[in-house]
C-alpha cells in the first residue's frame, strides 16, 4: 500500500497529477492536510479533489486540519494520524502551505518510514522530481571520511576497485567494503562487465 500525503491550499490540480503519474488506485491512501479553521476556499478544492477521485478510481482523500500557527501541535497531530500506516509514503511539497510540507517531511523523518518527496514545478510545465528518504537521512547525518573520499576519488568517469585502493592507499577489501556502504546508500553504482565503479546522480551532488 502507497500512502499519498499532499499538503492543501485553494487548488486540488497537483494533487490529481500525482495520483495520475503514480497510476494511484483505491488500494491506496491519500492523506490531504490544511490549515484549521478550514477555509472555503480548501474545502471547495478538497470537495473537487473528493469528486475527482471517484470518478477516476483513485483512493478517497482522508482531511487532515492542523494548527498551522503551532508547529509542535501540528507535529503531534500528523505524526498521531500517520503512526498507524506502514508501506511507501510519497509526499507532496511543491504546493499548498509550505508549513505543513514542513512539519509531514519531519514527522516522518522521526517515524523512520521510507518516504520519497515529490516536487511538482511551479511553472507546471517542467518535469516533476523526487527525492527518497534515504537521500535526505544523508543530507541530515552526513558521510564518513573515507566514505567522502572515495566518492571525490570517483570522479566523473569512475573507477576500478583495483584503482580507487591504488590512489587511496587501501587495500582492496576495504574499499570494496566501502563502496558496498555506498552502494546500499544510492550513491555508487557498478557498471558494465568490468564492475567499474560509477557515482550516481545522487552521489555526483554530494561531491559537486
Amino acid at each position: 500500500m502507497r500512502v499519498f500525503l499532499y499538503p492543501l491550499g485553494f487548488h486540488e490540480h497537483a494533487a490529481v497529477r500525482l495520483l495520475v503519474e503514480y497510476r494511484a488506485s483505491r488500494d491506496d491512501r491519500l492523506v490531504v492536510f490544511t490549515c484549521s479553521p478550514l477555509s472555503a476556499g480548501s474545502r471547495s478544492a478538497f470537495e473537487s479533489l473528493r469528486a475527482v477521485a471517484a470518478a477516476q478510481g483513485f483512493p478517497e482523500p482522508e482531511l487532515v486540519l492542523v494548527n498551522c500557527s503551532d508547529y509542535f501541535e501540528s507535529f503531534g497531530v500528523v505524526k498521531k494520524y500517520l503512526a498507524r500506516f506502514d508501506g511507501e509514503f510519497v509526499l507532496e511539497i511543491g504546493t499548498g502551505p509550505r508549513f505543513i510540507s514542513h512539519v509531514v517531511t519531519h514527522v516522518l523523518m522521526f517515524l523512520r518510514r521510507d518516504f520519497s518527496v515529490h516536487y511538482q514545478p511551479e511553472t507546471g510545465v517542467d518535469t516533476p522530481t523526487g527525492v527518497s528518504a534515504r537521500f535526505l537521512e544523508i543530507v541530515l547525518n552526513g558521510l564518513s571520511s573515507s566514505e567522502i573520499e572515495v566518492l571525490k576519488a570517483l570522479g566523473a568517469d569512475g573507477a576500478s576497485i583495483a584503482e580507487l585502493a591504488r590512489v587511496l592507499g587501501k587495500s582492496e577489501k576495504t574499499v570494496r567494503n566501502i563502496v558496498s556502504m555506498l552502494r546500499s546508500k544510492g550513491l555508487v553504482e557498478k557498471s558494465g562487465r568490468s564492475e567499474r565503479v560509477c557515482l550516481t546522480r545522487a552521489g555526483r551532488a554530494l561531491v559537486a
